[in-house]
């Protein structure tokens, strides 16, 4: 019984980890586009496929959190997750809306 409780609490642990590993990353990519949408509006050029698929990244990893958590709002997620894979392989230039 003691043993068990032992396992319980370090998966526990080991899902705390994983999960702040996951918003790290998440974070990260997500200031990845927020740092090209602005040298897009600054030079005017366009890295579309680097903000969309940094952004796509960061709501994998969001996804994968949800999911860890027993989440049900992964799916919401997800969807926009593959919208956003979607938008970069048809290679539609979001940057052009900025200027």
């Amino acid at each position: 019984m003691e043993q068990e409780k032992h396992q319980q609490k370090q998966g526990q642990d080991m899902i705390r980890w994983i999960a702040l590993v996951l918003n790290l990353f998440a974070g990260l990519f997500l200031l990845l586009a927020i740092y090209y949408i602005g040298w897009s509006l600054w030079n005017q050029e366009n890295y579309s496929s680097i903000i969309v698929y940094s952004i796509a990244l960061s709501l994998s990893f969001i996804t994968v959190r949800q999911v860890l958590h027993n989440r049900k709002t992964f799916v919401i997620f997800a969807i926009a997750a593959v919208i956003f894979c979607l938008l970069g392989v048809f290679n539609v230039n979001v940057t052009a809306m900025f200027y």
